[in-house]
C-alpha cells in the first residue's frame, strides 16, 4: 500500500519552497489522508534556518486555520522539528520531531554535518583531527542525551551525517568501530521509545539514491523492538512522497512488517504494505 501521510515537511516559513496551503493541495492530489507540518523550531545558535520568535505564533495560527479549513478533505497536524540546541516547546503541538544537525568539537565550536560535502570534510579535518569517527562520536554525544531527556515523538534522521556518504566517501559504515558507536547510541535512544524515521529527504535533494538510516542500523532497531515511520523530510510540494516505495522496501528488508502513523487519536501501528 502506498504511504498516504508524511509528518516531516518544511515550508517557506523557513527553508521550504512552498506555502503550507500549497503543500496541503499537493498532498490531496497525491491521495494523502493526512499531512503534518514540522517547521524548524527557533534556535538561537542558528537563527538563519528556523522559525523566529516573531513568526512562530503566525505559523501556529496558519496551520491551525488550515487544519479547520481542510478538515473534510485531509487531516492536518501541527508539529515542530526541534533541534538539540533549541528550547523544547511541546505545548499546543500534535507531535514533535527531535533531531540535531551539528557536532560540537572538543573546543566547543559547532559544526554543521549536513550543509555541503565540503563543509563536512572541513569539519572532520579542522575540528576532529581528520578522524571521521570522532565527528560521529561527537554527534551522538549531543544527540543521545537530548533525545533521552526530551523524549520526542519522532527521532529525526538518526544518522544525518551520512547524507553525503552514498559511496562511503566520509565514513566506512561497515567497520566494526563505526557500527559500535552507532549501535551503542541507538541502544541508549531506544529506551526513550521514540519512533525512528526512515527519511528519504537526501534523495529528493540529489545527494543519495537510498534513504537513511543505513540497513545495519535499521535491522538493529527492529531486533530491539524499535518503531519506525516513513517520511520524506520534504521541502517542496512535489517531494512529499519521494521514494516512499524504497523506504518501505528498506523497512521490509530489515524485517519490519508495520510502521507508525499519526491519527487524531494519537500514533497507531499500520501495515507497511
Amino acid at each position: 500500500m502506498k504511504r498516504r501521510t508524511n509528518l516531516h515537511t518544511h515550508t517557506n516559513y523557513v527553508d521550504g519552497a512552498n506555502t503550507p496551503r500549497e503543500m496541503i493541495e499537493s498532498a490531496i492530489a497525491k491521495g494523502f489522508i493526512s499531512l503534518g507540518f514540522s517547521e524548524h523550531a527557533y534556535c538561537a545558535a542558528d537563527p538563519g534556518c528556523c522559525l523566529t520568535p516573531e513568526n512562530t505564533p503566525q505559523f501556529y495560527r496558519e496551520i491551525r486555520a488550515l487544519k479547520a479549513e481542510y478538515a473534510d478533505r485531509i487531516t492536518v497536524f501541527l508539529g515542530l522539528e526541534i533541534d538539540g540546541l533549541s528550547p523544547f516547546p511541546t505545548f499546543g503541538l500534535d507531535y514533535c520531531i527531535g533531531s540535531i544537525h551539528t557536532a560540537v568539537s572538543p573546543d566547543g565550536s559547532i559544526w554543521t554535518v549536513d550543509a555541503t560535502p565540503a563543509r563536512l570534510q572541513n569539519a572532520i579535518d579542522t575540528a576532529f583531527e581528520g578522524d571521521p569517527l570522532k565527528l560521529v562520536q561527537a554527534y551522538f554525544d549531543r544527540l543521545v542525551p537530548f533525545l533521552i531527556e526530551t523524549k520526542p515523538d519522532i527521532i529525526g534522521h538518526f544518522d544525518l551525517y551520512t547524507k553525503f556518504n552514498e559511496e562511503g566517501q566520509f565514513f566506512d559504515t561497515e567497520s566494526p568501530a563505526y557500527q559500535k558507536i552507532v549501535l551503542e547510541a541507538a541502544d541508549a535512544v531506544l529506551k526513550a521509545d521514540g519512533i525512528f524515521e526512515i527519511n528519504s529527504g537526501a534523495i529528493s535533494r540529489g545527494w543519495r539514491k537510498t534513504p537513511y538510516p543505513d540497513p545495519f542500523l535499521l535491522r538493529h532497531i527492529r531486533e530491539k523492538g524499535g518503531r519506525i515511520l516513513i517520511s520524506s523530510d520534504s521541502h517542496h510540494a512535489d517531494t512529499l512522497d519521494t521514494a516512499f516505495d524504497l523506504s518501505v522496501q528498506r523497512a521490509i528488508n530489515a524485517g519490519f512488517t508495520t510502521c507508525w502513523e499519526l491519527t487524531e487519536n494519537g500514533f497507531v501501528e499500520a501495515p507497511l504494505v
